[in-house]
C-alpha cells in the first residue's frame, strides 16, 4: 500500500463527508480505496452511506445497478476489520452504517450479517480488555 500523507487522508475525509449521492460515495470508493482502508475513512464511508438510506431505498434501480459495487465493498469492508487493528468506534461506525443503510432487506443482506460477524469478531477483544465489572458501581 502506498504512502498516504495526513492531507490526503483530510482530503478523503471531506470528500467522503460531502459525498451528495451513494452513488459518488462508491465512486470515491472505486478511485481511493487503497487509501481507504482504515477504520476512520471506512467507518465515515459507512455512516455517510447510512445516511443515504431514504435514497437507497427509493431508488431500486441504484440497487440493481451497484449491487456488484456494493458487494465489494462490503466484502473488502469485512476484510479489513478482521485483518488490521480498528478501534472499537470505527468498527461500531461501520455496522451501524451497514445496517442503517438498509441493505439488510435486499440481496446484499447475507454480506452485511457477515460484516456485523467480522466486527463483532474484532470489537469483542476491545470491550473484554476494557470492561472491568469490579469497577462497576455496586448501587446499579
Amino acid at each position: 500500500m502506498r504512502h498516504v500523507t495526513d492531507r490526503a487522508r483530510e482530503d478523503i475525509t471531506a470528500a467522503i463527508s460531502n459525498s451528495p449521492s451513494p452513488d459518488d460515495l462508491l465512486e470515491l470508493w472505486a478511485t481511493h480505496s487503497d487509501q481507504m482502508l482504515n477504520d476512520v475513512h471506512l467507518g465515515n464511508l459507512w455512516n455517510k452511506m447510512g445516511r443515504f438510506r431514504k435514497d437507497i431505498h427509493n431508488n431500486r434501480s441504484f440497487l440493481h445497478r451497484r449491487q456488484h459495487d456494493l458487494k465489494e465493498l462490503l466484502l473488502e469492508t469485512g476484510a479489513a476489520c478482521s485483518s488490521q487493528s480498528f478501534d472499537a468506534r470505527g468498527l461500531t461506525n461501520i455496522v451501524h452504517g451497514a445496517v442503517k443503510a438498509g441493505l439488510l432487506n435486499y440481496e446484499l443482506g447475507r454480506d452485511v450479517h457477515a460484516l456485523c460477524d467480522i466486527a463483532g469478531e474484532a470489537l469483542a477483544p476491545i470491550v473484554e480488555s476494557q470492561f472491568h465489572p469490579q469497577a462497576c458501581n455496586p448501587m446499579c
